[in-house]
């Protein structure tokens, strides 16, 4: 019986693999989706750092032009008006046409680039530092943690903040003193190589933040296609599988059946009959509680044979089957041992009365005609039984003592019943069956 569970137990199995590799599909596509939107999030700050720092290393070749050429001269104006922390000489220059101009220093000449540049573009710059000239230079929080970096060594600050409820990127790199920068800073004891202070960017995000929406919306789409593929190949891979197994099954049911079932009858063979007698057995072991086997012969089946030929013979045998199961529960087995024997075992009639009423039963039925090619055909049976374990111990001495009882049957006239030991009795009786006691 183990091998025909082995198919329930691989279709377990079976089912419990799909839901493995589903699982491990699923954490696959979640692990790929999870990583790309983090390598999304991740691209779009290194754009926007790329982005600030080349805002921030123009502005500092745009100072270092003009502090290796000493400063520019513009013509003053509203927009360019002198520097009042400009303090050196010749600031300004006096022409003959009456215009002046004003020298610009590196300094003035990046604050005004930067409000040029926050105007068209967004991206906001700022010169701060913690020794100030110009009071409207000073440092912000952030830009003041920053300055403090720098004098520890660190080489470049960069954050993501909220700037008029509007998401920015604020970098920031320090400001090291060239000997262009001694001219207007030396009164500050300042030396080359010194931290000035420190330019920064802010660089709106906006935009980038919304592309990048974009992208995960795809990546995500596109996942959940992959997803889905995945889904659909295990699903159909599953049931490919099962379909194979249900074949299987079959097959082996089918396989089994025909090893373990009399193919002419329907009844149990003689194998299926051993492997549920030694169950019996065993069950008694453990319960106590005896069980008879009975051993069936038809009387008279050679002369079917004999006169009507084996087609005949074939439906006296199942017939003869089919009434042998109408005299016995469902739970007892029928088993049809060879040619015209038969042998039945019957769990739970502890009794010999029962066992009586069962066989009188199957005496009765039998000697009812059999219609076989539109002629009546009628035979009896002969029929034996004994008890374990108190007739037989042991499997072996059961059916030997079952058989001597049918034997016995036999000897006394055929058509008789018999337990071992005892002498055959017939049943006289043709209308007024016992019915089995529960």
């Amino acid at each position: 019986m183990q091998s025909r569970t082995a198919p329930e137990a691989i279709s377990v199995r079976l089912r419990l693999y799909g839901w493995a590799v589903l699982f491990i599909w699923t954490a696959m596509i979640l692990g790929s989706l999870f990583w790309n939107l983090h390598r999304q999030d991740r691209l779009t700050l290194e754009l926007a750092l790329q982005s600030a720092r080349i805002v921030v290393e123009k502005d500092i070749l745009y100072r270092r032009w003009n502090s290796r050429n000493g400063g520019v001269y513009v013509f003053a104006s509203e927009l360019t008006p002198p520097n009042p922390y400009l303090r050196v000489p010749e600031r300004d220059i006096h022409l003959p046409d009456g215009r002046t101009l004003t020298l610009v220093n590196p300094a003035y000449m990046t604050r005004q680039i930067h409000e040029m540049e926050r105007a068209a573009t967004g991206v906001g710059g700022h010169l701060t530092s913690l020794k100030l000239l110009r009071p409207e230079n000073v440092a912000d929080f952030w830009e003041t943690r920053a300055l403090e970096a720098f004098e520890r060594g660190v080489r470049e600050v960069h954050e993501s903040q909220q700037i008029n409820a509007q998401p920015y990127l604020r970098l920031m790199q320090p400001l090291r003193v060239e000997q262009g920068c001694l001219n207007c800073h030396s009164e500050q004891g300042y030396k080359p190589g010194d931290l000035l202070g420190g330019i920064s960017a802010s660089v709106p995000m906006a935009g980038s933040m919304q592309l990048a929406a974009a992208q995960k919306r795809f990546l995500m789409v596109v996942h959940l296609i992959i997803w889905c593929i995945g889904l659909a190949g295990n699903h159909l891979g599953i049931r490919k599988l099962s379909a194979q197994l249900r074949q299987w099954r079959s097959l082996q049911e089918k396989v089994w059946h025909q090893a373990n079932y009399d193919a002419l009858t329907g009844l149990p063979n003689r194998s299926l009959f051993y492997d549920r007698l030694g169950l019996q057995i065993a069950t008694c072991a453990r319960s106590g509680e005896p069980f008879p086997l009975m051993s069936l012969d038809l009387d008279g089946f050679k002369d079917v044979n004999d006169s009507l030929g084996h087609d005949a013979g074939d439906e006296v045998l199942r017939m003869a089957a089919e009434r042998l199961l109408e005299c016995v529960r469902a739970s007892d087995t029928v088993a049809r041992m060879g040619g015209d024997e038969f042998s039945l075992i019957l769990p739970g009639a502890t009794r010999r009365v029962t066992v009586e009423k069962v066989a009188l039963k199957i005496l009765s039925r039998m000697r009812e005609p059999f219609l076989i090619q539109g002629q009546e055909v009628r035979i009896s049976v002969s029929v034996g039984a004994a008890f374990h374990p108190q007739d037989a111990p042991t499997q072996a001495e059961l059916l030997k003592k079952a058989d001597t009882a049918l034997y016995a049957s036999k000897r006394g006239g055929k058509g008789r019943f018999s337990f071992a030991e005892d002498p055959p009795f017939a049943d006289e009786t043709t209308d007024n069956f016992m019915k089995e006691e529960a």
